[in-house]
């Protein structure tokens, strides 16, 4: 990932894509399966599971590109796109599950 630098940083189709998939359509979709499930698992359950949800692309995946030799570059650029982004959508998503699921 570091061998990228600012290159991974660019807002192609392909970080645009990961990114909105990642970071607002899953988690989204997830917290409205934990409104669907809200009074059948408890609330310290739903709320760690809408914390997993939130959370960006993770490492591993630039890992194991590499290994399979399946585009690692593009990999990495997601995990750096979904990181950045990150920093503004979990703050929401965490006021979101506060309000939702309190």
């Amino acid at each position: 990932i570091y061998k990228r630098g600012r290159q991974a940083l660019k807002f192609d189709a392909w970080n645009i894509l990961v990114g909105l998939v990642r970071n607002i359509i899953v988690p989204a979709l997830m917290l409205c399966l934990a409104l669907a499930l809200r009074g059948h698992v408890g609330r310290e359950v739903l709320v760690v599971f809408m914390l997993v949800a939130i959370t960006p692309v993770s490492v591993t995946s630039t890992t194991v590109a590499m290994k399979y030799d399946r585009a690692p570059e593009l990999a990495a650029e997601g995990v750096i796109f979904t990181h950045l982004r990150a920093v503004f959508t979990m703050v929401g998503f965490v006021a979101l599950i506060e309000k939702t699921l309190a």
